[in-house]
């Protein structure tokens, strides 16, 4: 049995499409004649996961070094400043 596509079911396809290979979302905004991005938020956005999710964040924390142990002399200047 052959299905039929309509319109919107093409549509669709392109948004999600579209949001998978990150296009900005006001590109496919004037492309689909929607006055605004929430439309494609609101509809479409949670149909496209992201497997690396959260792993930029990740990364960034990872890459930040842990401060060296302090020798208490910036604890001396700063009492000198208070002072």
């Amino acid at each position: 049995m052959v299905s039929l596509f309509i319109k919107e079911d093409t549509r669709a396809s392109f948004i999600t499409n579209a949001l998978d290979e990150n296009e900005r979302m006001s590109f496919i905004q004037k492309q689909v004649g929607h006055t605004t991005t929430r439309m494609i938020v609101d509809h479409y956005y949670r149909y496209t996961p992201a497997p690396d999710d959260g792993s930029r964040l990740e990364k960034a924390w990872n890459s930040t070094r842990i401060l060296p142990e302090s020798d208490g002399s910036e604890s001396e200047v700063s009492e000198k400043i208070v002072k």
